[in-house]
């Protein structure tokens, strides 16, 4: 963590018990990121709402964030009744959630900030199962031996509606083979994100390609996010929906 971390609020109580739950909330925070250069927390309650260990509301900015290797450009998050160990935090204990939470709000990634996140499995993991039912399907022919892909130079652009994609592809001789598609995605439902009118190109700045048919609606599966709106601009991503926090 840097020196830029905004210290935490608790408004508007400042008694005992919010001074104590406070700090335990940051640290809690700080816990769950591998690193973050800006971070800004509000707890939205009073002492005698806190007592039940319940925490109405906390609200978190935070810039240059990394998640589970995921980077986020900005995240704008609220998380609503709260319920932690409360008695164990005032002794001094480690602050836990007891009960999943549900946390809305929006998160953007820059195009500098997903191709950083290629590295992380959680994403690498998607992309590759992608490609294998890409390479698999009738729309491209290729020699590759898809139970032993091999992924380098994992590459993203972001364009107005339109994602690209790019990768080499090594077979078990050392061959390099370049795969690039463009495609838009859709919601169809808030946990479901689906491929529209995906495009082979044949290389990554290539205006025009040849529609893969067979991909139109590959659905990637969000798990416990609900996204209510998705957006690919220029360079960014916006997302706006809901996360489920469970406990650790």
């Amino acid at each position: 963590m840097g020196d830029s971390n905004t210290p935490i609020n608790a408004a508007p109580a400042k008694g005992l018990i919010s001074r104590v739950l406070g700090p335990a909330v940051q640290l809690w925070l700080k816990s769950q990121v591998e690193s973050v250069e800006q971070l800004q927390v509000a707890i939205n309650a009073g002492d005698r709402q806190l007592l039940s260990g319940t925490i109405p509301q906390v609200t978190l900015l935070a810039q240059q964030a990394v998640y589970q290797g995921l980077h986020l450009s900005d995240v704008d998050l609220t998380g609503s009744n709260i319920r932690v160990n409360l008695k164990q935090v005032i002794r001094g204990q480690a602050l836990q959630l007891l009960e999943p939470i549900p946390v809305t709000g929006t998160i953007q990634l820059n195009e500098a900030d997903l191709n950083q996140s290629l590295a992380a499995p959680l994403l690498a993991d998607a992309i590759k199962l992608f490609l294998l039912d890409l390479l698999k399907s009738s729309a491209i022919g290729s020699d590759t031996d898809t139970e032993s892909l091999n992924l380098q130079n994992l590459k993203m652009r972001l364009r107005p509606d339109v994602l690209t994609l790019r990768a080499d592809l090594i077979s078990q001789t050392g061959q390099a083979t370049e795969i690039a598609i463009r495609s838009g995605l859709k919601l169809p439902q808030p946990d479901r994100l689906t491929l529209h009118q995906p495009q082979w190109i044949p290389h990554f700045k290539a205006k025009r390609g040849l529609p893969l048919k067979e991909l139109d609606g590959y659905e990637f599966d969000l798990g416990d996010t609900e996204l209510t709106t998705l957006t690919i601009a220029e360079s960014q991503i916006i997302c706006t929906g809901q996360l489920l926090v469970r406990p650790a």
